[in-house]
């Protein structure tokens, strides 16, 4: 496991730069929320600012009369009426402005924007019935939004470097989280690989101590018998293979499918043991012979019953086993949970690579980002 070595000297060398840049983003953070802080005070001065003219705006319009207007009498109440409507939506935004409390500049703003977007809505119509006969003070409300709004673009863009610095941070906590989850996914996959390692370990002491006492039994009787019985079961194997082929042409599943199409329930036990002709092998009542004719089926019990036999041979050779053959099965066995345990090891050592690869290029993208912060702060 050199790689892992190598792997484990970088994993090092990614920890102290993960401390690096932890550090570095801690440092900047608490520079960005000084800034911030002085950043959403100056918002607040601003909103109060417009909340104060409203305030007295809102006097003006409440002081309006239209005694004096030769308007239609029905159309003066509209107005007046609308103008009422126009006056809560106004007092409505001074208080979700004043009531504003969110210490992020960009929240901050969100607020603000979501306010005045509400305030738009339903306010429209009552501002619009309004101008039929009040111009100046609805003007003078529209101008003194426009003007904030114009304070507020041009400060956000006197204060850009702050907000893309802000940004460019969030985006570098977002990538020390990716990192962080990372780490705690290499970490059960790292301990999942010791575990396969252990296993790996411990399965071949077993093979090894297996090996060594097969090697022990290699010249006496019992071992050599365990060969030649081995060999024995696989040449009855390959007759029995053999004879069940013969057998399976001499009953002819062609013929009887085409005898009993017209019978389904008949049907599927030909097309059961055509799938499966070997079940014969071990079923006391063989369905099948009473589908085929009188004269085939006196051939076939009998061939039946000699494979019987023969099948009956194979199973007591393979079930009553030597201690030469439970060593060798021992073998076989464990051989084959190591080759499982080196398949999800591999597969382990494989997403290990993959997640160190994805680690190495987020603590980059930080790197870049880092350094984008220091270049905004020193311009």
């Amino acid at each position: 496991m050199g790689i892992f070595n190598f792997w484990k000297k970088k994993e090092e060398e990614k920890q102290e730069n993960s401390l690096d840049f932890n550090s570095t983003i801690l440092e900047k953070k608490e520079r960005i929320i000084a800034k911030e802080s002085l950043v959403v005070e100056t918002l607040k001065t601003k909103v109060l600012k417009l909340t104060e003219e409203l305030k007295r705006e809102i006097v003006v319009l409440e002081e309006v009369d239209l005694k004096d207007s030769k308007s239609d009498q029905r159309l003066k109440f509209i107005v007046l009426e609308n103008l009422a409507n126009y006056v809560k939506s106004l007092e409505r935004l001074i208080q979700d402005l004043e009531n504003i409390s969110n210490t992020k500049s960009e929240e901050y703003i969100l607020e603000i924007q979501n306010a005045f977007t509400e305030f738009k809505e339903k306010s429209k119509v009552s501002r619009e019935k309004s101008t039929y006969l009040i111009g100046k003070e609805i003007r003078d409300v529209k101008d003194s939004i426009g003007n904030f709004f114009k304070d507020i673009d041009d400060f956000i863009k006197e204060e850009g470097s702050f907000f893309s610095e802000l940004n460019l941070l969030k985006e570098a906590e977002k990538i020390s989280n990716e990192i962080k989850q990372l780490n705690k996914r290499k970490l059960d996959l790292d301990e999942e690989k010791i575990g396969f390692e252990n296993e790996i370990s411990s399965l071949s002491d077993e093979l090894e101590k297996v090996l060594s006492s097969i090697k022990s039994q290699e010249n006496n009787e019992e071992y050599k018998n365990q060969l030649n019985k081995k060999e024995q079961v696989e040449g009855l194997k390959e007759k029995l293979k053999k004879d069940l082929i013969e057998l399976k042409n001499l009953v002819d599943f062609k013929m009887l499918s085409k005898m009993y199409h017209h019978d389904s329930k008949k049907l599927a036990i030909i097309k059961e043991y055509e799938d499966n002709f070997s079940k014969i092998l071990y079923l006391e009542n063989v369905k099948l012979l009473e589908l085929i004719d009188d004269a085939k089926r006196e051939k076939v019990i009998p061939r039946i019953g000699e494979l019987k036999k023969v099948y009956s041979e194979i199973s007591n050779l393979i079930n009553n086993k030597n201690s030469a053959e439970i060593l060798e099965e021992e073998k076989t066995n464990l051989e084959e949970r190591i080759k499982e345990a080196n398949s999800e090891l591999e597969k382990r050592i494989e997403n290990l690579k993959i997640f160190y690869e994805e680690e190495e290029n987020l603590i980059n993208q930080i790197k870049i980002i880092l350094e984008k912060i220091d270049s905004n702060y020193r311009a």
